[in-house]
């Protein structure tokens, strides 16, 4: 038996200790005042905290785990029989391979970058099929005929080594499952973003003032915060934000590349703006984040058939259906096509989008009233123009003026996807 293996193991518990450690350190975000957007943002904290939380039972169970490990080891190596230990040997070289940590995250790092939500679902996978394994290995090897002829102190120390395997394999089933729903932590920050564009500029900044009182090391938050600082038009200090999540390096750099490539477009960095975007694709190009960003980006540049692309393939997803919907209809509005499938598209999209939101939102009635006027329907989209006008607060009003005017002079519509 090497006893190097049981050193590594142990090498091993106190990276993770030391990451986990300055994560669990930092306090938690207090709760803050605002609108709904700031309360929502607030529960989207407590859910994240809560989430990585778990990491200091993890470390428990990872650490008592190794105990066990060191402490048997001078034992094993004791007991003269070659089937045994060439057992146990395999099976600590495969709990070094299992990984609880971040994977793509080396050692020199770890403290600057404590975040371990990287494994992919093919790691996930191989991990969980290494510790179940090594578990039904060493069962087989219990149930042998070379077990009983082990003394009964040898038979105990294999046993609890067993017993050590079994909680293993059980930990390493719960972190896999604690990796896999670490992205799904940003979707409710993402909702808050305004990808639409249809807060007031108060709701945005009462949203921002929430993600700022995030945990350092929440990433979703950070990458949302940039978010709203490119809605706000606060470009640069946008992209020092999205530099910050992408040195994290985790699996949202997907969504912080694809913002920081729509912030460089703002200031007409076309160059910087081009490079972080095909980063983004080559990171996660199904991603429905990167998706929508994809068509904002697009869309600010005329690029509407691109947008209207990235668009489509949202129309499935639930959490994107209504906004995806009613920017399609936007799209349309603006550059309706020569033929008359079009303006039909855009009607049917926004109306959808109302069914499912209500006459009572504002934007959903306003983008109706746009599809409405371009589908030939003058009358019907000037009074679901002024209904929105209604409803909207007084800085949302003008952007339902811009389309009032719009329906009533027959001018081109000025819009804007982002500042």
């Amino acid at each position: 038996m090497n006893p190097n293996l049981a050193v590594s193991f142990v090498a091993c518990m106190l990276v993770l200790h030391n990451s986990q450690s300055f994560l669990l350190s930092q306090e938690a975000p207090p709760p803050t005042k605002g609108g709904q957007s700031a309360a929502a943002v607030n529960r989207a904290h407590a859910e994240y905290d809560a989430h990585m939380s778990k990491q200091a039972g993890f470390e428990s169970t990872y650490n008592r785990i190794g105990k066990v490990f060191q402490d048997t080891e001078l034992d094993l190596s004791s007991i003269r029989n070659e089937g045994i230990q060439q057992q146990f040997a395999i099976t600590n070289l495969a709990f070094q391979q299992l990984a609880i940590g971040d994977p793509g995250q080396s050692n020199s790092n770890t403290a600057r970058r404590p975040n371990t939500a990287r494994l992919s679902p093919a790691e996930l996978e191989r991990n969980n099929l290494l510790a179940t394994k090594s578990r039904i290995d060493i069962e087989a090897t219990m149930r042998s005929e070379q077990l009983r002829q082990l003394s009964a102190t040898q038979q105990a120390i294999v046993r609890k080594r067993m017993e050590a395997a079994r909680d293993f394999e059980k930990l390493q089933q719960e972190v896999s499952a604690w990796h896999q729903k670490w992205p799904a932590l940003f979707d409710p920050y993402w909702r808050h973003t305004d990808p639409e564009g249809m807060h007031t500029k108060q709701e945005n900044e009462e949203t921002l003032a929430a993600l700022k009182l995030r945990t350092p090391t929440n990433v979703p938050a950070l990458i949302a915060q940039g978010l709203v600082e490119i809605r706000l038009g606060q470009t640069r200090e946008a992209i020092k934000t999205l530099d910050e999540a992408i040195q994290m390096d985790t699996a949202l750099n997907v969504v912080a590349f694809g913002a920081r490539s729509l912030a460089h477009s703002v200031l007409d960095e076309k160059q910087k703006s081009k490079m972080d975007l095909q980063k983004a694709i080559a990171a996660a190009p199904k991603s429905p984040y990167l998706k929508w960003l994809r068509a904002d980006l697009a869309a600010s540049q005329g690029d509407f058939p691109t947008a209207k692309k990235e668009l489509a393939s949202l129309l499935t997803l639930q959490d994107h259906e209504i906004g995806a919907r009613r920017f399609l209809a936007v799209l349309t509005a603006i550059r309706p096509g020569k033929g008359t499938k079009d303006p039909a598209d855009a009607l049917k999209h926004a109306q959808l989008a109302s069914d499912l939101t209500g006459s009572e939102n504002w934007y959903s009635e306003l983008v109706l009233s746009m599809a409405l006027n371009v589908a030939g329907k003058t009358e019907e989209a000037l009074a679901k123009a002024l209904h929105a006008n209604e409803l909207a607060k007084e800085e949302s009003a003008d952007k339902c003026r811009l389309v009032i005017d719009w329906i009533e002079n027959k001018e081109p519509l000025a819009w804007k996807f982002v500042p």
